[in-house]
């Protein structure tokens, strides 16, 4: 039985993933809702500048929901094929301007439990996170692990990062409220997704790159 110390905590953590993806899904939107704003105020004049904005905002809108239809919803839970996740990650990081991503396949790809994948698209965004400046993310996934790093100038690992990450694995009740935000969504995720595979998830500061773990519990 889930406790009432559970509950609130994944209640607040479904509170800060939506919160987070209605944040990332408003620009795009909005940029389509200007662009047709001005398509009607202007008709044939507005140019093909307005009709390319409407454009690319579409095709980050659809990116972003298919991505975060795998990395926060039940679909993600099932797909474990690398090529699929690497694909949904690349059409994500299109839209990024200061990040790329590098997710290389080996010759034979590897057999990935039930989450693991999502779990590694999750972590490719908390890449994102870490670095604020920009830089490079990078994804390896293995039958026995998943490590992302993020590469960059200003790659930070912040105490609330390392809190979040361990926030719902802990036994020890939390003092208060804790002080998390939309911007900790994506932490906050990937501990309740390692707990919930039962899988062990760190994490090592190194000057100009953050590295992610997952090693998988096989049974």
């Amino acid at each position: 039985m889930t406790s009432n110390t559970d509950a609130a905590r994944l209640s607040l953590v479904s509170d800060l993933v939506a919160s987070r993806m209605a944040h990332e899904l408003v620009g795009p939107i909005g940029a389509i809702s200007n662009g047709f704003e001005l398509l009607e105020e202007l008709g044939a004049d507005a140019g093909e500048d307005v009709m390319g904005l409407v454009r690319e905002s579409t095709r980050q809108a659809g990116a972003r929901l298919r991505f975060y239809r795998l990395a926060y919803g039940r679909a993600g839970r099932s797909v474990s094929n690398v090529f699929q996740l690497k694909a949904a990650a690349a059409e994500f990081f299109q839209g990024a301007t200061k990040h790329e991503l590098s997710w290389p396949l080996p010759p034979i790809l590897p057999s990935l439990p039930d989450g693991a994948g999502r779990l590694a698209l999750v972590l490719s965004e908390l890449g994102i996170d870490v670095l604020p400046r920009g830089g490079l993310v990078k994804v390896d996934t293995d039958d026995d692990s998943c490590r992302v790093s993020a590469e960059g100038a200003g790659a930070t690992l912040s105490p609330e990062i390392v809190a979040a990450l361990t926030f719902c694995s802990s036994a020890e009740p939390q003092d208060g409220d804790p002080q998390f935000e939309a911007r900790h969504a994506h932490a906050l995720l990937a501990g309740v997704i390692a707990a919930d595979g039962g899988w062990t998830l760190s994490w090592a500061a190194i000057e100009g790159r953050i590295e992610f773990t997952v090693e998988f519990a096989r049974t």
